[in-house]
């Protein structure tokens, strides 16, 4: 039997349980599209313990990850956490594990954010290195920030590294936010809302 049943029974397990102990759960809804590829969904939910589980379809493939932040730093202006995931992909039945960060920074009305990712395979697959997003935001009214934004991508066997460079604009509604990046060359469009969800 592949592991998707049991991985699915086990991240449904887990969220069930810690949902609905937990006082600050956020829920991450993405939807990507862009030249040449397949529009792609993921789906997130985040506990305040940092246990975070992931649903992906992009490009035409679907994975599924489990894992945990650790903040290191946080403060008013700054934040910073290392984290893991442990990734199944059912199309080869592989499994990988994640290791990486997030930071955030303010200063005044400025907001820089970043990340990095190592993927490792454990039983099949391609390693992977990417920075999903470095973003330089300014706050121009209280509900929006707008600034520009990169990425890239690194994937073992490819030949070459990926790299978009756009703007990001992202609209805040109490405690919920709506992101809106575009990045290029290859158009991509990424739409992102995070909200506190409750039961």
């Amino acid at each position: 039997m592949k592991l998707t049943r049991v991985l699915v029974v086990l991240i449904l397990g887990l969220v069930v349980v810690v949902v609905a102990q937990a006082d600050d759960v956020r829920i991450l809804l993405r939807h990507e599209v862009a030249d040449g590829k397949a529009p792609g969904t993921t789906i997130a939910l985040f506990h305040e313990s940092g246990w975070h589980a992931w649903g992906f379809i992009l490009q035409g493939t679907e994975w599924y990850e489990l894992g945990r932040l650790y903040p290191v730093r946080q403060n008013e202006n700054e934040y910073l956490d290392v984290n893991w995931t442990t990734t199944y992909t059912p199309t080869g039945d592989w499994l990988h594990f994640r290791v990486g960060a997030n930071y955030r920074y303010q200063h005044g009305k400025t907001h820089v954010n970043a990340n990095a990712n190592f993927y490792t395979p454990l039983n099949g697959g391609k390693c992977r290195v990417y920075c999903d997003e470095f973003a330089v935001t300014r706050e121009v009214a209280d509900w929006l920030e707008v600034g520009p934004a990169a990425a890239v991508l690194d994937v073992e066997g490819s030949g070459k590294r990926r790299y978009g460079y756009g703007a990001k604009a992202k609209i805040k509604v109490d405690d919920s936010a709506l992101t809106i990046r575009y990045l290029m060359p290859n158009n991509e469009v990424r739409l992102l809302m995070t909200t506190p969800i409750s039961f």
